[in-house]
């Protein structure tokens, strides 16, 4: 007997994840694609993050999502396609699609999101759209309010669930990015190293694991004074502090709901 086959996407700026019925796993990779001459796929997900920051001029390296929402319909669509290739092991059959969107979006780009799937050659027997709220507050049945806060890659999801349906929500748009580059102004201002987005991003996922250690984050970049590369350490404390600042940007757009 053939398994059930139906997939769960989860569509972010920064990363993807889809869970596959038929074999219950999951897969997340990075929500990019390298394109070599303006045409050619040379790498996707998180091969194409490796190259990040690293490629030369004739690859280009993009999120096909920006600000919760689909930017490069083409590509996203190629993506889409690669992934479940991938998780089908080349041998994509017919299958029911349940894709997570943002609620305070319009009409007209949670259509993109169902166009998206029936688009992307894979098969799609029935294309759910579900809204990202309802699924993160998947179980929420009695009639207390719950908040629900969904920091995303360029946006944060607010919402607010009572008796299993949205009551409220607003999409605000900032995210990690906003983080990362905040990470990356405060390193350039207190010690005059200019470092990339990926490496600022890496300061910031890691700073739980490096304040256990005691230790310091090491870091790689370009002195903007001797124009050198330089190794530095940046105080755990002084990353939080920064992070801080910018979360609270959060909180108060949470009070103003």
């Amino acid at each position: 007997m053939v398994p059930n086959c139906a997939y769960g996407i989860d569509l972010g700026t920064s990363n993807i994840k889809i869970y596959s019925l038929s074999d219950d796993s999951v897969m997340m990779e990075k929500n990019m694609i390298a394109i070599e001459n303006k045409k050619n796929i040379f790498a996707y997900g998180n091969s194409a993050y490796e190259m990040y920051e690293k490629a030369p001029a004739n690859i280009q390296i993009s999120h096909p999502l920006s600000n919760g929402v689909i930017a490069d319909i083409n590509n996203m669509e190629r993506l889409i396609h690669l992934f479940i290739s991938d998780m089908s092991k080349g041998n994509i059959r017919p299958a029911d699609f349940y894709i997570a969107v943002p609620t305070d979006i319009t009409e007209v780009e949670k259509r993109a999101f169902y166009d998206l799937i029936k688009d992307a050659n894979v098969k799609a027997r029935k294309i759910m759209v579900v809204e990202k709220a309802i699924a993160d507050g998947l179980g929420v049945k009695n009639s207390q309010g719950v908040l629900v806060v969904d920091i995303g890659y360029d946006t944060t999801e607010v919402s607010i669930l009572s008796l299993g349906g949205i009551v409220l929500s607003r999409l605000i748009k900032t995210g990690g990015l906003k983080f990362d580059e905040a990470v990356r102004q405060t390193v350039r201002r207190e010690f005059n190293l200019l470092i990339g987005q990926k490496t600022a991003a890496t300061i910031r996922q890691s700073i739980g694991d490096l304040e256990k250690e005691g230790k310091g984050a090491v870091v790689y970049g370009r002195d903007i004074v001797v124009g050198l590369p330089v190794e530095r350490e940046i105080p755990t404390d002084l990353i939080n502090s920064c992070l801080e600042e910018h979360f609270n940007t959060i909180i108060d757009s949470v009070k103003v709901i």
